[in-house]
């Protein structure tokens, strides 16, 4: 092949290259975004289980001053 004819094609794989590195890049930046979410995530499902235990102890505490005898009446 002849110098002029390569060089289109060399033009051609140096924006392919260039877009496949700015789509690897996007990806890199979801996955950052995804990792950063799934923390959250992980932060309130734990205080979803510290709320749910708070309200299991209540609800316990609620039933125990229900069921505790009554002063008599004089």
């Amino acid at each position: 092949m002849a110098p002029q004819e390569q060089t289109p094609n060399m033009l051609q794989l140096i924006q392919m290259n260039k877009s496949i590195t700015e789509t690897q890049s996007a990806i890199a930046a979801a996955q950052i975004n995804m990792a950063e979410t799934q923390g959250k995530i992980a932060e309130t499902q734990s205080k979803m289980a510290e709320t749910q235990n708070t309200i299991a102890a209540t609800q316990q505490s609620m039933l125990a001053t229900l069921g505790s005898p009554k002063p008599e009446k004089q």
